[in-house]
This record gives C-alpha cells, sequence and structure tokens, in this order.
C-alpha cells in the first residue's frame, strides 16, 4: 500500500511511505524504513494521493495554491525509486482558473487517469479529466478533456477504469432551480480518449443526493452507489449499468436500513457481476456492515450484516 503526505513545515517536500514488505523497496535507501523524497518545492500542498502504475512504481497527484490560485500538479517514481520527471512535479492541465477535488486511479495500461473540478470561461464549474503516462506525457490534450458541459450544478463525483481501459464516470448534478431535482450521472471514456456522447441519467429525485462511487463489475457493466436524503436520514442506494446498451434496471435498490442514516461506505468488485459493499452508520462508533450485491441489485446477504465491533476500527481500514 502507498501513502504520501505533506511535510512541508520541514522541508517544502512530499515524502512517500511504503506500507508493504520492507525488503521490497530496501534498495531506495539505506534505511527500508526511512521516508523518500518524491516532490520538492511545494507550497501548500493538500489533498495527496498515490496510485501504483503496475510496473513497481507509482504515480503521485496533489494540488497547490504556489501559481496563486489552486493548480494540479503530478509525479511518477519508478520500481527502484527514481523519479520519472521534474522534481516539482507536472501540471496536469495547462488550463487557467482554480482546480480542485481531484481523484487519480491506474489506468490500466501503465497511465494514471486524473479527475478534477475546473472552471470554464462562463465561469461554471465542470468535470476534467486527463491521461498521464510515467514519463510525464499528458496523453488528453495538454488541457485535458472536458467532460461534462450542462446548466446543472456538478457536485460530487468519481471513477474507475474497466479491464480495456475505458473509464467510467459518475457525478451528482443539481438543477439550479430552487426546487430543482438531483440527479446521478454516469459517463463513459474510451481507453484513447474518446468521450462518450452520451449521458445516462442513472437516477432523478427531488431528494438531496451525494457520495457517489462507480465500480466495474469485472464483466461488461458497473455498480453505482450514492447516498441520498429520504425523510432526513442518509440511505445508501445502488444501480447497476450494463456498458453494452447503457440499460439500467428497473428501479435502484436501497442497500442500508432505511431507518438509520449513513456515515460513510466503501465499494469494491468481488468476482464477476457482484460487488462488495461496506457501510457505516451515524452514532455506531465501532460497527461496519457489509453485503454482496449481485448486477441484478440482488442482496446475497441479507440478514445481519455487520461484521465488526471493534475499539477505534474505522471504514478507512478497508481502503
Amino acid at each position: 500500500m502507498l501513502k504520501c503526505f505533506n511535510r512541508n513545515f520541514l522541508s517544502a517536500s512530499i515524502f512517500i511511505v511504503i506500507t508493504a514488505t520492507p525488503n521490497l523497496f530496501a534498495q531506495w535507501v539505506n534505511n527500508p524504513n526511512e521516508n523518500v523524497i518524491v516532490v520538492t518545492n511545494i507550497f501548500d500542498a493538500e489533498n495527496l494521493s498515490a496510485v501504483e502504475d503496475g510496473n513497481g512504481g507509482a504515480f503521485v497527484v496533489w494540488e497547490d495554491t504556489k501559481e496563486a490560485v489552486n493548480k494540479i500538479y503530478f509525479s511518477h517514481f519508478n520500481a527502484d525509486g527514481k523519479i520519472s520527471l521534474r522534481a516539482d512535479g507536472k501540471r496536469v492541465s495547462v488550463a487557467g482558473g482554480p482546480q480542485t477535488s481531484s481523484k487519480i486511479i491506474y489506468g490500466g495500461d501503465g497511465t494514471a487517469v486524473i479527475l478534477w473540478r475546473g472552471i470554464v470561461n462562463s465561469g461554471k464549474n465542470e468535470i476534467f479529466i486527463q491521461k498521464a503516462a510515467s514519463n510525464g506525457t499528458l496523453l488528453w490534450s495538454e488541457r485535458g478533456l472536458q467532460i461534462t458541459d450542462s446548466q446543472d450544478e456538478v457536485n460530487d463525483f468519481s471513477i474507475d477504469v474497466t479491464d480495456s481501459a475505458d473509464v467510467l464516470v459518475t457525478y451528482i448534478a443539481k438543477e439550479k432551480e430552487l426546487t430543482g431535482d438531483y440527479k446521478v450521472m454516469f459517463k463513459q471514456i474510451s481507453a484513447n480518449g474518446i468521450t462518450d456522447t452520451n449521458e445516462v441519467i442513472l437516477h432523478k429525485s427531488n431528494n438531496r443526493l451525494g457520495i457517489t462511487s462507480v465500480c466495474y463489475d469485472n464483466e461488461n457493466g458497473a455498480f453505482v452507489y450514492w447516498l441520498e436524503n429520504k425523510e432526513g436520514k442518509a440511505v445508501l442506494m445502488q444501480q447497476h449499468i450494463s456498458l453494452n446498451d447503457l440499460s439500467i434496471n428497473d428501479k435502484p435498490l436501497l442497500v442500508s436500513d432505511a431507518e438509520k442514516s449513513v456515515a460513510n461506505y466503501s465499494v469494491s468488485s468481488f468476482g464477476l457481476s457482484t460487488a462488495y459493499v461496506c457501510w457505516k452508520y451515524e452514532k455506531e462508533e465501532n460497527v461496519l456492515h457489509q453485503s454482496l450485491i449481485t448486477d441484478m441489485n440482488e442482496l446475497l446477504w441479507k440478514s445481519n450484516p455487520k461484521i465488526v465491533e471493534k475499539e477505534n476500527y474505522s471504514i478507512n481500514d478497508l481502503k
């Protein structure tokens, strides 16, 4: 597992901590327990994350305000711990305006895919995406690809990649009218950066929606999750979409207890056409719940899905 953190109050650098087999990365430094500097010359780095590159190295992405407004940068190091591009990182896009809420995922082909929120000339917030190579080359234009263009307000978003390196994106959109509906949207981008013109509305409701997550089903579809406020409770919902014809099930599935509020959740694929879901309710400090769900929105573990009662255990331990 890769973890990165900011130590700018000491040396204005980003360090990498490797929490894998210690001897695996012993060639990086004399002491395998010592942190390795992978980025220098940062100002106020935040929202740091890292993802492995499929070849023993990793990509690192972060946000910084060293150019007056928030911009997103990335770097790469190989299996020997050597930096592959400039030591202070490279911007994911040359576009002007602030860039925030970055997410990174392994592209499946030795690349990284980065998703973020940016502002277009009209002042609207839109979602952008970039694919980056380990040598720093920006593969989807110097500005990245703008993948949303609507009158709706774009809120939370999520990303996953298929086994053919196609990119799946979901996001929450809110109609601008005071009484406007919320929508869970789905979009697909091919491995070579061709954006599907179809934007699928997976769910539409006057209830407040948030915290979406998309998960490839390892076959030819995707599971999509979101939280929905129903009668004052944040409940966890699921929908499945086929990548063949973009069809969805008749109605979304209520995953969690309708009488409780979900505080956080995590999802991952589980074999073919099955997803593993773990969630935590508010006011249940040391209890996690789980279920397996099929692409037909069928709960395989219907009874007593509680899995953990342990001091100081959190959902982050499953990630």
